[in-house]
């Protein structure tokens, strides 16, 4: 059995979700803090809200990054190509974010990090310092990485990754201005968190873009086999 995806025809089916999803938060944004409607139904939808609809569908997207780096790697290592522990990293490094995307692990380290240091402003979410930290050595541990990358390749993966990262980090660094004065349940700081997970959505859909054009481009196709080899 032969089963052909395009790398745009993910692009259509995860940005077709995510407008689904954008429409139904600010639905359920409308309806909690215009309406009064704090339900369950309203949570299920809202991307400011963790273990719910938007928080699966991030998961699911970082899993399916992994899942494609986990086969380019494979195909790195059988051929005996360079940075096949790079591609073997980042298959790790997507499947922890598809983990921390749905249980919350980073902000575990914010008092931590307010144990040693006094945090405010930009830095009020103080587990930015670390993983911010942890962002800037993987991009200088992957420059060559990145160097030796078709052009095309380079360009996706450096702008996913910044849109991903912008959402992430920037963006809720910059939100804390609103958050310190305002608080967290407010339509406002609904709109910010919304703005953040929209970009962390968009950098997860051009990531798998990138990979998967990756593999259409350079590998041309994958056969995977089940079951006992003759």
């Amino acid at each position: 059995m032969e089963i052909k995806i395009s790398p745009k025809d993910i692009v259509r089916f995860m940005g077709s979700i995510y407008l689904v999803l954008l429409f139904l938060t600010i639905a359920a944004n409308i309806a909690r803090y215009f309406f009064g409607y704090r339900t369950n139904i309203v949570s299920a939808f809202n991307f400011g809200s963790e273990r719910n609809f938007p928080t699966f569908y991030s998961a699911a997207g970082l899993m399916l990054c992994a899942v494609l780096a986990a086969v380019i790697a494979a195909w790195f290592k059988r051929n005996k190509r360079k940075y096949t522990g790079h591609w073997i990293a980042l298959s790790a490094i997507f499947a922890y974010l598809s983990l921390d995307e749905m249980l919350e692990i980073h902000e575990q380290a914010t008092p931590i990090v307010r144990s040693f240091i006094h945090t405010g402003g930009l830095l009020y979410f103080a587990w930015i310092i670390p993983f911010g930290i942890l962002t800037i050595l993987f991009a200088l541990t992957y420059l060559g990485f990145l160097r030796d990358l078709p052009k095309k390749s380079r360009r996706l993966f450096i702008l996913s990754g910044a849109i991903y990262v912008m959402g992430a980090i920037g963006i809720e660094a910059i939100s804390t201005p609103w958050y310190a004065v305002h608080g967290w349940d407010n339509f406002g700081y609904a709109l910010w968190q919304t703005m953040e997970e929209s970009f962390e959505m968009w950098g997860i859909i051009l990531f798998a873009y990138s990979i998967a054009s990756y593999i259409k481009d350079q590998i041309k196709s994958v056969t995977i086999r089940l079951g006992d080899q003759d």
